[in-house]
């Protein structure tokens, strides 16, 4: 038994049928991969959130967070991180320890690594908090140091949660990873 396949005028002929079937499969495919990403991001998000928690939580962040909630104004910030910095006080790997905390999330926002979203919900308050109690400091330290780059990631980070729109340069050097 032999079968023709012809083409009839009234219908699609088999090509198109295999067509159409092949890109069903495609898109449905395509649709599977994009919710396991989706599904993947929001594991590395959890992931992500759980260790800054765990790292803000730590016993050693929270001794030094006690120590430092005595300091109340920028003024007093500024006076005590300059000072601790240029004597090279003890005191200065307190400040050191807590600001880096606020710079590696920094960095990890301007990565991508984790959604600026994540932070907003998780320590958002806390991270504009502290920027507007210490950034005058932290600025005297850049001067200090002539290390104009100190603790930036921290400063665009509080910049981004208030709302404050990087300018399209910044922008396009944050995507090529250059330094502002």
């Amino acid at each position: 038994m032999v079968i023709h396949l012809t083409q009839s005028s009234g219908g699609p002929n088999w090509a198109e049928i295999i067509t159409a079937i092949g890109t069903a499969v495609i898109a449905f495919g395509v649709i599977f991969a994009g919710l396991g990403w989706i599904g993947e991001r929001r594991r590395r998000d959890a992931e992500s959130v759980a260790v800054i928690s765990r790292r803000w939580d730590s016993p050693k962040m929270y001794e030094i967070r006690q120590g430092l909630d005595a300091i109340k104004t920028p003024a007093e910030a500024n006076t005590a991180l300059v000072t601790a910095w240029t004597a090279a006080d003890s005191s200065w790997y307190d400040y050191e320890h807590v600001l880096n905390f606020f710079e590696d999330l920094g960095s990890l926002e301007k990565c991508g690594a984790m959604r600026l979203r994540i932070i907003k919900e998780s320590l958002g308050t806390t991270v504009v908090g502290t920027w507007k109690l210490w950034g005058d400091g932290i600025v005297a330290l850049r001067t200090a140091s002539g290390q104009q780059t100190m603790y930036e990631n921290f400063q665009l980070l509080s910049d981004r949660l208030q709302g404050n729109r990087l300018r399209r340069i910044q922008r396009i050097r944050r995507f090529l990873h250059l330094k502002y």
